[in-house]
């Protein structure tokens, strides 16, 4: 699950917006680590 979030925040984020809420955490909180 998490390696899914990783794939997805490298990526970019777009893809990040069309899963579920669950990934819109995680999308935040790798954010917040690459900012």
């Amino acid at each position: 699950m998490t390696d899914d979030n990783e794939r997805l925040g490298h990526n970019g984020g777009p893809p990040l917006e069309r899963r579920s809420s669950e990934t819109e955490s995680s999308c935040g909180k790798v954010l917040s680590l690459r900012e």
